[in-house]
Order: structure tokens, then C-alpha cells, then sequence
């Protein structure tokens, strides 16, 4: 009985696990910010109205690599710019032969990638924040990095 139990909790444990049943940390801009800045990163622009507040960064050795981080005073707000964006990937994806996506969800985020002939596309939301990137081959090992510091 004691067996059965304790297989039954593992498999449940191991579902949740599986499915991407977790929630993952918002960052706040400066610690984007800070993040990318240390990566080698160049912060490009930067707004703060409404509530609103967004980074826009560049990468100095590859003119086609930027990454868009924003936060939003409401998770309405991000919502609608990631169901825009991930549209936006969706159509890029159809209109190439050769490409490669990959998505991933949890309970307070969603995530979707696509990689078509060399060029990358990222858009990626954390509760009331979202972070979208574009960047080539050249520059995907230092945008890999810095998303993975930031867990997004």
C-alpha cells in the first residue's frame, strides 16, 4: 500500500514537473539592465511613461542582434504585445522552408522561439514583464548567455 502510494506521488510530481507546471521569477528592468550591460550589451534607449518602463538594447559586433525588455504596470498590457509578437513569429515561421521553433509555458509565463536560415526571433513574458529579442547566428552564444542569466 506504502508502494503504491509513493508511486502514485512520484508520477503526479513527475507530471507537474514535465508539463512545465512552475513559475519562474520576473526580473525588474535594472536587473535586465544590468545583466545585458555586463554581457557586452549596449543599452540603446529607454522610456519610463504610464507605468510603463522598457529597455531597448543592441549588440556592438552584430548591427542585426537587439533585445526589448519591458515592463508594463498590468499583465493586460504585456498580454497583448506578446500575443502580437508570438503572431508575428508564427508567420515568420510559415513563410520559411527550413526553421526550427521551440515554446515552453508555466503558470505566470510563456516563451516561444523560432530560428529560420540563421536568424533568431525570442518573445517571452514573466507575469507583467516581457523580453523579445532578434539575433543572428554570430551573436547567439552571447544572447544565449545573457538569457540564461537572466531565466528567461
Amino acid at each position: 500500500m506504502k508502494k503504491k502510494f509513493f508511486l502514485i506521488t512520484l508520477l503526479v510530481l513527475l507530471t507537474f514537473t514535465l508539463t512545465g507546471c512552475f513559475s519562474k521569477q520576473a526580473k525588474t528592468p535594472d536587473e535586465v539592465k544590468d545583466i545585458l550591460l555586463d554581457s557586452g550589451f549596449t543599452l540603446a534607449d529607454s522610456y519610463n511613461s504610464d507605468g510603463n518602463q522598457g529597455y531597448n538594447f543592441s549588440y556592438p559586433s552584430d548591427s542585426r542582434t537587439m533585445i526589448i525588455f519591458v515592463k508594463a504596470k498590468d499583465t493586460d498590457t504585456i498580454d497583448k504585445i506578446y500575443d502580437e509578437q508570438h503572431a508575428k513569429l508564427e508567420q515568420t515561421r510559415d513563410n520559411c522552408t527550413n526553421y526550427s521553433s521551440s515554446s515552453g509555458s508555466g503558470t505566470n509565463y510563456d516563451r516561444l522561439m523560432i530560428s529560420c536560415k540563421g536568424e533568431y526571433g525570442l518573445v517571452a513574458k514573466v507575469d507583467n514583464t516581457l523580453l523579445m529579442a532578434a539575433y543572428t547566428e554570430s551573436s547567439r552564444p552571447a544572447i544565449k548567455e545573457a538569457l540564461k542569466k537572466i531565466g528567461y
